[in-house]
């Protein structure tokens, strides 16, 4: 499942691709203009399967997603089930050892072939089947749906100060000398203020008893550009108790803005 939004349809360009060696395994494209999938690999069984017109379009989002299950392999455009064939085979998805995934080419043994040119979002994969209600759900979710006018907004450019997925990541200490055996540590975050308290925002952290030493919390999300971010770590003992205000050490994160000078393309 992914919004894509090519510059041309011309030709194949993988979405998303898995590869073991020289093999395909699960291959997600736009093929002149159609959806293709390739599920599967010469090993464990290999089929290819196509909408049955062009159903994407050049410079526009657009939401897709191809379901495989019980109901078949069906392919979803903007969450609308497209009419669709099989080219050869049957699907039989699945890995014949270690694969290279991609987003947006093809990696095997020769190279990086079948680049998709254009703009890739909100790619997900999922290890069950998804009903069109749950895949209409995703879609009118997403910031590029516009819910005031009930449509997809095709020329979607973007929250403002938002430049996408980053990756905070941040080191605590526990000493040697330690005395909540059998209890937790607990990271909460907040987007507004430092949490006050151990419900005070998303605990994005918690393990049992981590002993002594060196330990690394990463949060990745869709930050935006300029603002701040507030994190509190919390110990709680054997017995439910929550350390104190004093005791729980507090972390302020700001998301630096990116220079006129530092964009490609700026005068």
């Amino acid at each position: 499942m992914a919004w894509i939004f090519p510059y041309s349809v011309a030709g194949q360009a993988d979405i998303t691709s898995s590869m073991n060696g020289d093999s395909y395994s699960n291959v997600l494209s736009v093929f002149d203009g159609k959806l293709y999938v390739t599920l599967g690999s010469p090993g464990a069984g290999l089929g290819a399967y196509e909408t049955d017109s062009s159903v994407i379009e050049s410079n526009k989002w657009q939401h897709i997603c191809v379901s495989n299950g019980d109901a078949g392999t069906i392919f979803y455009v903007n969450g609308v089930s497209q009419p669709s064939s099989f080219v050869v085979g049957a699907a039989n998805p699945g890995n014949d050892g270690s694969v290279y995934f991609s987003i947006g080419a093809n990696k095997s043994t020769s190279g990086i072939t079948n680049n998709f040119y254009g703009k890739i979002t909100e790619v997900s994969f999922h290890n069950i089947e998804r009903s069109s209600d749950y895949i209409n759900a995703q879609l009118v979710s997403s910031p590029i749906y516009d819910s005031n006018n009930t449509q997809v907004d095709t020329e979607f450019i973007g929250i403002k100060d938002d430049n996408g997925d980053r990756l905070n990541v941040f080191k605590y200490d526990v000493p040697r000398d330690y005395n909540y055996v059998g209890g937790e540590v607990i990271c909460v975050k907040n987007e507004k203020n430092i949490p006050s308290w151990e419900e005070d925002g998303t605990v994005i952290y918690q393990v049992s008893d981590p002993g002594s030493g060196q330990f690394f919390i990463s949060d990745p999300d869709d930050y935006v550009l300029g603002e701040k971010y507030y994190y509190r770590l919390f110990t709680k003992n054997s017995s439910g108790n929550v350390s104190f205000l004093t005791d729980s050490p507090s972390l302020t994160i700001e998301i630096p803005k990116i220079k006129d000078s530092e964009i490609v393309g700026a005068d």
